[in-house]
């Protein structure tokens, strides 16, 4: 982003101008982040990317979701939302959309980083706290969520078959594997159906920032909707869990679902469907696929699609081997 740019922004929200060109913030595999800072201020301005923001509903979504993060903050729990602007939180320059935000000095924990049993207990309080508040957010859904039809995957892998890429093979296989499992993850759905709550569902590490205190701030909202409790705290509890090696740490499962279960109530007759219902991670399989047959491959959106594919796979299949020792972990 040049300074220019960034002060077209800035402006709007009568922020002063940029006291040098933006800097770009490493962490977002979708949007982009840059860091302005002027007289009144450091800011973390949010560019949102052009093919989400075409879909249909994504922007009224995204103003939606940032006012949930500031009605959650203003019930009591640390979220970060951003800057209002004319009674809306998104604001279009030249064709693009962006969020701006107060710069918060903070850090993220990574994939490869194991969090110690306080830390855990912190935000796995934050989570509990969101489903016990249950905010009243529009209308809630008729019917379940219903993942992509497995005809869907077999159109895709007959397109990937078509590529010439390390990571097809992989890819074609796993398609084939998934036929066996994959009735059962809307079947789930739609028994978790009758319980539901406004929610983060996107709460992994990558969406919390952590303060030098230690103290967890929410952020990144734009996924929440709608979802079962317990399926979000099964998704929960298998991303917060892991420790340096992508496998799970039983100790630290417990502690999770003992820390929530100071809040709520679990249903642990649910267990298996929750299990096979937080498998989002098919949909952001599948979103990584469509970006890597599309968009170019000397970019970097391609590149950072076609790096996720084989994670993604590799995480849905970690996740598949550890079933029946966590639902033997949380029966006892």
């Amino acid at each position: 982003m040049d300074i220019e740019t960034a002060n077209q922004i800035l402006k709007l929200y009568n922020l002063g101008s940029s006291k040098h060109s933006p800097i770009k913030v490493t962490g977002g595999l979708i949007h982009r982040m840059w860091k302005a800072e002027t007289q009144k201020g450091k800011f973390a301005i949010k560019q949102i990317n052009s093919e989400i923001s075409a879909r249909p509903g994504v922007i009224k979504n995204m103003d939606l979701c940032e006012e949930v993060a500031q009605r959650y903050h203003e019930a009591g729990l640390p979220t970060i939302y951003a800057l209002q602007l004319n009674g809306g939180f998104v604001t279009q320059v030249e064709n693009i959309f962006y969020l701006v935000y107060p710069w918060f000095e903070s850090r993220v924990f990574t994939n490869n980083e194991e969090l110690n049993q306080p830390s855990i207990v912190k935000i796995t309080t934050i989570l509990a706290k969101i489903h016990k508040t249950n905010l009243n957010i529009g209308q809630k859904p008729n019917s379940a969520e219903i993942f992509t039809p497995y005809e869907i995957w077999l159109d895709l892998q007959t397109e990937i078959l078509l590529q010439d890429n390390n990571w097809v093979l992989k890819c074609s296989n796993f398609i084939n594997e998934i036929k066996f499992w994959y009735p059962k993850i809307n079947e789930a759905n739609i028994h978790l159906n009758a319980n539901l709550v406004f929610s983060h569902c996107d709460l992994d590490k990558k969406n919390v920032l952590w303060s030098d205190l230690g103290e967890p701030y929410i952020i990144d909202w734009e996924s929440g909707s709608y979802i079962s409790p317990i399926k979000e705290l099964v998704q929960f509890a298998l991303d917060w869990s892991e420790d340096g090696t992508g496998k799970n740490n039983p100790d630290l499962i417990v502690e999770i679902f003992k820390t929530y279960q100071l809040f709520n109530q679990v249903d642990f007759n649910l267990l298996e469907d929750a299990f096979y219902s937080s498998f989002g991670l098919l949909e952001w399989l599948r979103f990584n696929i469509n970006r890597a047959l599309t968009l170019p491959e000397n970019t970097t959106e391609y590149v950072n699609a076609t790096a996720e594919i084989p994670k993604t796979i590799d995480k849905i299949n970690l996740r598949l081997n550890i079933k029946d020792t966590f639902l033997s972990l949380m029966m006892h």
